[in-house]
């Protein structure tokens, strides 16, 4: 090979190796996206569906402390603050747990660019979405209504003499009225009757509970945020005056004998998956609503404790059985 085509081929590669290392011409790794997200949960009774959301956008990529933040907002007194925060901090989505969360939500998220992802009773029968295929605005979810027939039905399948239930209710959310309004409707085709007692507070619910009239055959949880933070004591109750007490939420782990409806944990999952839809830049308006999933549960400890035969058919089709 000749000498002057070896110095051009020196050359040539000398100076790709300067344009190579100069900054302007190298490609820079772009950094990893920071996200931030608000979880608004008034409802204690279902504290497991954020860990559950958390855990969902975990294994999607939406690692807490790595390239993802949450804000968590957990009173029901603070809501307008909450969401006020998470609007102020820039929130990348915002997660609302709640019909009264979701309403706020909202209104004071329109003509801003960030949306919401729900759990909560009813999204069209509440007013925030025209449909559930075809959402509206800046949110879609997760619709938690409509176990309360099917709940019927179960403990029925228990204890088929049933014909008064003892039903505690403080309307404290949209969902409670709604919940009723089903339960109602379920009843009046069965012939049994309800025995409604509305509570305000925690004193009243204590006198209801130690008045229930003796011709009450059961006792049923409704969704409301209040008398799901007091299930122990309508358990108790059941237990010392044996009576079968069902919920239209999966709340045998705290002691119902007979429930039926969402697992907090695994609906914070689903919701999960339309957030990391929304965070990949879909728009609210191109994902559907989703209705959780609903699971029956049995907690044999306190139908022992109240004197209740559980079925072996009902066992045999139980997703959760509580020994």
């Amino acid at each position: 090979m000749k000498t002057e085509n070896i110095i051009n081929i020196v050359l040539v590669f000398i100076l790709a190796v300067i344009l190579f290392s100069m900054p302007s011409c190298r490609q820079i790794p772009q950094q990893q996206q920071k996200y931030l997200i608000g979880i608004i949960n008034p409802n204690q009774g279902t504290r497991d569906i954020n860990r559950g959301f958390i855990q969902g956008l975990a294994e999607s990529g939406y690692i807490e402390g790595e390239n993802t933040n949450f804000i968590i907002s957990t009173s029901s007194f603070e809501l307008d603050t909450a969401i006020q925060d998470m609007i102020a901090r820039n929130a990348d989505l915002i997660f609302t747990v709640t019909t009264p969360a979701a309403k706020r939500a909202k209104q004071a998220t329109q003509g801003k660019n960030i949306p919401i992802v729900y759990a909560m009773q009813d999204p069209v029968a509440s007013g925030l979405t025209k449909s559930l295929a075809k959402p509206d605005g800046n949110l879609t979810g997760v619709q938690i209504r409509g176990s309360v027939p099917k709940t019927v039905e179960w403990m029925l399948s228990v204890s088929p003499e049933i014909k008064h239930l003892f039903v505690p209710i403080k309307h404290d959310t949209k969902a409670a009225e709604q919940s009723l309004e089903d339960l109602e409707k379920a009843l009046s085709s069965l012939g049994i009757k309800l025995i409604l007692a509305e509570v305000n507070d925690q004193s009243e619910l204590d006198a209801a509970l130690a008045d229930i009239p003796e011709e009450a055959d059961g006792i049923f949880i409704l969704h409301s945020i209040f008398i799901h933070s007091n299930t122990d004591k309508l358990v108790q109750t059941a237990i010392e005056k044996k009576l079968l007490i069902g919920s239209a939420a999966a709340q045998s782990d705290v002691g119902v004998t007979v429930s039926y409806g969402m697992i907090a944990e695994k609906t914070g999952r689903q919701a999960s998956r339309l957030a990391g839809l929304l965070l990949s830049g879909r728009s609210p308006t191109d994902i559907p609503s989703e209705i959780a999933d609903f699971y029956l549960g049995v907690n044999l400890n306190t139908a022992e404790a109240s004197g209740i035969e559980i079925p072996a058919t009902i066992l045999q089709q139980a997703d959760i059985i509580i020994r």
